[in-house]
């Protein structure tokens, strides 16, 4: 027989089984590819045009990427489809900043952003975006980050780079509400 307690119980489970998901399946997914690279998946409710323009307004980084306390593009050369700036970064968290220079190239008809360290203290900084539209207003994003400085472990590096992305993940989709 069961219980008034052990129905609610079962019900909660069931509750939870059932409908957990639905929300995970807008939520971040991450997996360490290799130990410098995260790879992290997610959908955002808002069009490719309005993500795209977010992401690639390299000067209004502050604003959206958390990490990132100031961007300045100190280069650019822009073709159809393929644009590649240099943008330097000062990038932190509290007192402590680093400052380096990425190439970032951006593709728009295939969604894809990459960026490499072309100057600045870490032994390999480079990464993509991928977006792939799923309808007018719901785009997969695939983010993947390879980061790696020679006097930082590996398990420090790779717990500050995984507690970035609930932030980062928040801030697009902040701003990319309608």
């Amino acid at each position: 027989m069961i219980k008034p307690l052990q129905s609610v119980f079962l019900a909660f489970f069931f509750f939870v089984c059932a409908f957990l998901p639905l929300f995970a399946q807008n939520s971040p997914q991450s997996e360490f590819l290799d130990a410098d690279t995260l790879q992290v998946t997610f959908e955002l409710p808002c069009s490719f045009d309005r993500l795209w323009n977010l992401i690639t307004d390299y000067e209004n980084s502050p604003n959206v990427m958390p990490n990132i306390k100031k961007a300045s593009i100190i280069f650019s050369q822009h073709a159809k489809d393929v644009n590649v700036d240099h943008v330097t970064n000062v990038a932190g968290a509290g007192p402590f900043t680093v400052t380096y220079t990425v190439k970032m190239t951006s593709v728009k008809s295939k969604g894809l952003i990459t960026w490499e360290q072309i100057k600045g203290p870490f032994s390999k900084n480079q990464g993509s975006w991928q977006i792939t539209r799923l309808s007018e207003k719901l785009v997969k994003v695939v983010y993947i980050v390879s980061l790696n400085h020679k006097y930082m472990p590996d398990s420090i590096r790779q717990m500050l780079i995984k507690k970035s992305i609930p932030d980062l993940y928040g801030s697009l989709k902040k701003n990319t509400q309608d």
